[in-house]
């Protein structure tokens, strides 16, 4: 097989970049692979697992060689490697692409930092695959096999441009769907961004509420575990796509308070009745759920079980609520708070504090097994 690319350049060595790295060797779909992340540690152990062939010490270094740039990083570090690749690959074709979760806005940079030319071959990438892992050690070769990634190219877009992004992720594993960018970050706000959040919520609720516990169920875990997902990438995305954000928030809590249910507040309604009162409304704000990846899945599983058990409630019940559902709507309100007003400090302390939480939980659950 002859490789598609002679040099691809990965910057960011994650859970996503690594699993493409991984990916691409097995494949043959390059002749070298190119890394560059900020963590040192992060380049070695890349380099001695075998799926980098060379290291950079810097962006702008690994644009020099490379005939594709994929960028694995978070949102909040486009501009600068935009600003820093930008000269290196002026007045000559390189394949630029990305795996972030919103397209509209890495689209605003190109158009500020790349060529006229190098433009027609930014073609932005949204595999809808992933872990709450994080870390190049998290990655695996067949992360994306049989999952969906989204192209929005630009209507100038190099048609071999897009060709050959196209073959890099159907090379390892994907489906292609192209679609327009600013559709793509009203959906993904609803089935992948606002379950993310109330991920948070609901941990930092039983943070605030409960002793963490022992013995968790299969289904709670699988429920909850977005829970343990890297607050720092997600403070960018949330920040970033706040307005579609926001709209689907406002849906959600509208519709939530229909599903209230007054119940005695113990353990079996915070583990058992709340997860699965939020998953069924999550369902009814959510038409695009089509296009969801596994977090949302994992996310509203809850109503396959615990929903006959909800709907057992008499249907006077319905509609009132009780401490624990207003202190859920009240951590809602106040992370919405901090990132509609740009105090991203107390969003990430917020988050942070959920998530941190929530792994010890699942730690003590683990140890107790």
């Amino acid at each position: 097989m002859i490789p598609l690319f002679k040099n691809a350049g990965l910057i960011g060595l994650g859970l996503i970049g690594g699993s493409i790295a991984r990916a691409m060797k097995k494949q043959g779909l390059a002749e070298t692979i190119t890394g560059y992340t900020k963590s040192s540690e992060s380049l070695q152990t890349a380099l001695q697992l075998g799926i980098i062939d060379n290291i950079a010490s810097s962006s702008s270094q690994l644009a020099e060689s490379c005939d594709i740039i994929i960028i694995c990083t978070p949102l909040s570090t486009y501009e600068n490697i935009l600003k820093e690749i930008a000269p290196v690959i002026k007045n000559r074709t390189c394949i630029i692409t990305d795996v972030g979760s919103l397209k509209a806005f890495t689209m605003e940079l190109a158009e500020k930092y790349l060529s006229k030319e190098n433009q027609k071959s930014f073609i932005p990438a949204h595999p809808i695959a992933g872990t709450e892992k994080t870390g190049v050690e998290a990655g695996f070769a067949e992360l994306f096999n049989g999952k969906r990634t989204i192209l929005t190219p630009a209507s100038d877009a190099s048609s071999q441009a897009i060709k050959k992004v196209s073959e890099l992720w159907s090379g390892i594993g994907s489906k292609i769907e192209i679609m327009d960018a600013s559709a793509h970050d009203k959906i993904y706000a609803e089935v992948s961004h606002l379950p993310q959040f109330l991920a948070y919520c609901y941990a930092a609720l039983l943070k605030n509420t409960t002793k963490k516990q022992s013995n968790l169920t299969e289904e709670f875990l699988r429920f909850s575990r977005i829970c343990a997902s890297d607050p720092t990438i997600w403070l960018d995305i949330f920040a970033m796509n706040i307005s579609n954000l926001l709209a689907c928030l406002n849906n959600f809590t509208n519709e939530l308070k229909n599903n209230a249910i007054t119940a005695p507040v113990n353990d079996e309604y915070l583990y058992k009745i709340l997860p699965a009162i939020i998953a069924g409304t999550l369902i009814k704000c959510s038409p695009n759920s089509n296009y969801a990846g596994s977090g949302f899945k994992d996310f509203t599983s809850y109503p396959k079980t615990a929903l006959e058990h909800l709907y057992n409630f008499k249907a006077d019940n319905r509609g009132s609520t009780n401490e624990i559902y207003n202190k859920f709507l009240f951590g809602i309100n106040e992370l919405s708070s901090y990132l509609k007003h740009k105090q991203p400090d107390k969003a990430l302390d917020f988050m942070r504090s959920s998530s941190a939480w929530y792994k010890d939980a699942v730690s003590i659950d683990k140890a107790s097994a």
